[in-house]
């Protein structure tokens, strides 16, 4: 199997696997920081479940990238 990042490559599946781990990784940070809520320093717990909201949000718009991809990839 070849390895593109940048091109749609169809022979190559790496690619929606390497996006599903971002989606995966972005979405747990998110989760852990919404329930966690840490606070530290000049960090408040509302920033944490704040910035926690927004990697959610980053790992929610990388979705529709993840299906078109798995749509357009012929085998």
């Amino acid at each position: 199997m070849k390895y593109s990042l940048i091109k749609n490559d169809k022979s190559t599946a790496k690619d929606e696997l390497l996006l599903f781990l971002i989606i995966l990784v972005f979405a747990a940070v998110g989760i852990t920081l919404i329930v966690t809520a840490p606070s530290f320093w000049f960090i408040t717990s509302d920033f944490s479940k704040t910035f926690g909201v927004l990697w959610v949000v980053a790992a929610v718009m990388f979705v529709p990238g993840l299906i078109y991809r798995l749509m357009t990839n012929d085998k």
